[in-house]
């Protein structure tokens, strides 16, 4: 089936984006799987949900790029300031606090994940049979 990550139902006809398959949507299919509740949907965007599609991914990317930041924020207070001042037991707590507060956000971020598409639109049309001559 096919279906919009937008609206979450299935797509009749007309044109739609391709979901491009990447490490998140294979884990994630990973666990559907041995949780036994893989569907085997192949993922879309219609076009008719563009430009909410676009809206969420530009969202999502922005929030990366906040983590990010915020991440080597902490990694400058917690690591490096303790390693200035020669405090070496500081210093390695506080990295290893750092990874710890850094993971945290990311896998919060994650799950406000929302997956690249393809460039080009494909038609998604009913499959034609072909007749047997």
């Amino acid at each position: 089936m096919k279906v919009d990550i937008i609206t979450g139902k299935e797509i009749k006809g007309g044109k739609a984006y391709r979901v491009k398959e990447d490490k998140i949507i294979e884990v994630l299919r990973a666990i559907k799987k041995r949780l036994g509740q893989l569907k085997g949907n192949e993922l879309f965007v219609s076009e008719e949900n563009l430009e909410a599609y676009k809206k969420k991914r530009k969202k999502f990317e922005t929030n990366l790029m906040i983590v990010g930041g915020i991440s080597v924020i902490i990694l400058l207070l917690t690591f490096a300031l303790p390693l200035l001042s020669l405090d070496i037991g500081k210093a390695l707590s506080g990295l290893l606090l750092s990874i710890i507060i850094s993971a945290l956000l990311f896998i919060l971020a994650i799950t406000q994940y929302v997956p690249a598409i393809e460039e080009e639109p494909v038609s998604l049309g009913k499959k034609q049979r072909r007749r047997k001559k």
